[in-house]
Parts: C-alpha cells; sequence; structure tokens
C-alpha cells in the first residue's frame, strides 16, 4: 500500500509537514465492522528509517461519518514528517553564503586595481555555475515557492549588481586619472544624483571620488546581503 501526501514545501530546507491516513471500510457501517485504536495505534517499531524526513506519530483521531442513512467509522492517523536538513546546509545553503560573501571582496580591492571587475565577474559565473549543479536538489513547486529560491535569485541579483557596481567604479576612476572629475559634466550629475539620494560622496571618507564611492558600493552590498539573509533565516525558521 502507498499513501501519498500533499505537502507545503515553502520552508524548505527546514519544512515540517503532517500527513494524514485515513483508514475506512466503505462496504460495512458501524454495525458490522467498528474499527477502533489500541492503546498504542501507530507502532512505529517495524519503522525503515528515512534519510530524508524525521517521521513521527501525532496521534490518532476518529470520524463519524454519515452516508444513505448509514454510519461508518474512519479513523485519521497523523505522522508528524520533519525533513532532515543537515546534508542541504552542507551542500546547498553553506556554499551560496560563502559566494555571496565572496562577492563583498572585489568592493575591498582599490579602484585602481584591474582584476577588480574580473573578479566580480569571476564570482558571478561560480554563481551561476553553482546554480547548474544544485538545479537538481532544487524544489520546484509554482504553487508555494521555496523561500530558498527566493533567497537564492536575490543573492545572484546582488552578484550581478556587485560587476555593475564595479564598473561604474572603475569607470570614474579611468576619469579620475584623465582629468579632475569635479570640472567635468558627467561629474557634476553623478554627485547631483547622490545628493538627491541622501548619499554625499563626502560622507565615506577622503580620497578620490573613486574611492569614496568604492566604499558606498561596500556598504550597499554588505547591507543588502545582512537583509536579504535576515529575511530568509527568519521566514524559514519560524
Amino acid at each position: 500500500m502507498k499513501v501519498s501526501c500533499n505537502v507545503d514545501i515553502s520552508k524548505y530546507p527546514f519544512d515540517e509537514n503532517m500527513c494524514d491516513i485515513r483508514v475506512i471500510a466503505w462496504m460495512n457501517d458501524v454495525s458490522d465492522i467498528n474499527i477502533i485504536t489500541g492503546l498504542n495505534p501507530i507502532n512505529m517499531d517495524r519503522f525503515v528509517l528515512n534519510n530524508e524526513f524525521v517521521v513521527r506519530p501525532d496521534g490518532v483521531q476518529g470520524v463519524y461519518l454519515y452516508s444513505n442513512n448509514r454510519t461508518y467509522k474512519m479513523l485519521l492517523l497523523r505522522l508528524k514528517l520533519k525533513r532532515r536538513p543537515a546534508y542541504l546546509i552542507i551542500s546547498l545553503l553553506a556554499p551560496v553564503i560563502m559566494l555571496s560573501i565572496l562577492g563583498l571582496f572585489s568592493f575591498l580591492l582599490p579602484p585602481h586595481v584591474n582584476e577588480k571587475i574580473s573578479f566580480a565577474i569571476a564570482v558571478l559565473l561560480s554563481f551561476t555555475m553553482f546554480l547548474n549543479m544544485i538545479y537538481e536538489d532544487l524544489p520546484k513547486d509554482s504553487i508555494n515557492i521555496p523561500y530558498l529560491v527566493v533567497y537564492i535569485a536575490f543573492l545572484l541579483l546582488i552578484s550581478f549588481l556587485s560587476v555593475i557596481g564595479n564598473c561604474m567604479v572603475k569607470v570614474v576612476h579611468s576619469m579620475d586619472q584623465r582629468a579632475n572629475l569635479e570640472e567635468t559634466q558627467l561629474s557634476r550629475n553623478l554627485c547631483m544624483a547622490l545628493n538627491l539620494l541622501s548619499f554625499p560622496l563626502d560622507r565615506f571618507g577622503d580620497g578620490d571620488t573613486a574611492s569614496r564611492l568604492n566604499k558606498l558600493f561596500l556598504i550597499l552590498n554588505f547591507t543588502s546581503l545582512l537583509v536579504v539573509n535576515v529575511v530568509f533565516f527568519s521566514a524559514a525558521l519560524t
């Protein structure tokens, strides 16, 4: 006999679900067959250990059904399924978090380093290749989209924006080398935009405009990662 249950994988891989097994004798009513339970209605002595879930009994409930002036009794056996997250944390979550943190280090490199953009692109490509490798481990459900899928999508977006941020830093740095940035129209437009956003570059210490812009993107990247991680783990663990 096989039993299937509908599960909610929104909190994958920290999800817990209830599986209800209904036992009823449709051909006989309670006058012929009355299903009762013993002191230990769900015996797990011969249960084979499952590698993916921890299965625990959660009680039995008797329900009476009425049809065609006849009374039937149904037993509702409840099993609690809790996923074992250790393997997925080691093989999926930990590498994703490490790759996202690695993207921060691109902004720790000074603007004059030529490998700055290539480092950010390498992190983004590593992220993409890793997602292709773990594609089979991710649940595919469009009704209850797992928070993990949304979490990884945001981390990939942050990594993509890091590449753009590093490109902007290199462009500003190259303009600093050619001429004084404050004397160009692009400089005035950039400073005006940042002032409108309440992010004047003077707040980020001394140095040329590229260095201060680099510090700004570092703070924004770190803040974005912190917010995304806090929101994901708060939603998945509660």
